[in-house]
């Protein structure tokens, strides 16, 4: 009785034998999904296209303000404009920084885009309706 010969994609998933592995991007694409995850880095992410040169983190948060504005309706005090600064300053850009997706002067409080805004932008484009 002659054996049966299976194809080699079906003979390795009953084996176990020659796995490989799916391509899902990596680390560093890994970072860049986390980065775009939150609507506020989002929305910085599609100021800073507009320019080239630096933004400061005030235009960023006014930026973000006026995007929550319009979508929730509201019309944001002084204030929570300040803390929406803030949450930027300490939680967001630094990460943003530490992705590579900007580059943040502390010290000058202005962000400008990095070397990967091409890919940055190709990301971007698919939560355009965000």
């Amino acid at each position: 009785m002659p054996t049966e010969q299976y194809p080699s994609d079906v003979e390795n998933r009953v084996t176990g034998t020659e796995r490989s592995e799916p391509d899902v991007g990596g680390e560093r694409r890994d970072e860049l999904f986390e980065v775009l995850t939150d609507p506020y880095r989002r929305v910085m992410l599609h100021s800073l296209q507009r320019t080239e040169s630096p933004v400061t983190v005030a235009e960023l948060a006014a930026d973000v303000v006026a995007w929550s504005d319009q979508r929730q309706g509201t019309d944001r005090s002084d204030i929570e404009r300040s803390t929406v600064e803030v949450s930027l300053v300490h939680k967001h850009l630094p990460m943003m920084a530490d992705s590579g997706v900007v580059r943040y002067d502390e010290d000058r409080k202005t962000v400008t885009p990095s070397d990967r805004a091409d890919e940055v932008q190709s990301h971007l484009g698919s939560t355009a309706s965000d």
